[in-house]
């Protein structure tokens, strides 16, 4: 996660589930903008992972993944943007679906990720 505060986050915290004293951590609500669309974040730091969960929430109250941009937005609001995330994909064996629409990204606080060569990205 960012290592200083991002100072614009404190305006899309949910301050009845989160405050300012959680750094970076906490529940968050952003309107995405031109689309209008409003994420829902969770982030923590807890156990040597950096974690981000992000669902979209519809004007009709459905939930649904967000997409690829989606997660692009928020990953440059939680993360530097040069650092690299992940989002796994465990071995079925591993497999925990618990909310069929969030989707999440993670980020060692120990281990740099090795990457395939840049023009196969």
């Amino acid at each position: 996660m960012r290592k200083t505060p991002f100072p614009e986050l404190e305006n899309y915290r949910i301050k009845n589930q989160s405050s300012i004293e959680n750094g970076n951590c906490g529940h968050f609500q952003i309107k995405k903008k031109p689309s209008n669309k409003t994420l829902f974040i969770i982030s923590s730091d807890g156990y040597g992972w950096d974690h981000v969960s992000v669902h979209v929430l519809t004007k009709n109250d459905k939930i649904i993944l967000p997409t690829w941009d989606d997660m692009c937005f928020i990953k440059n609001i939680f993360f530097d943007p040069e650092e690299t995330v992940v989002q796994f994909h465990p071995a079925l064996s591993e497999y925990i679906n618990v909310h069929s629409g969030v989707l999440h990204l993670w980020k060692s606080q120990k281990y740099d990720y090795d990457l395939p060569p840049r023009f196969l990205v």
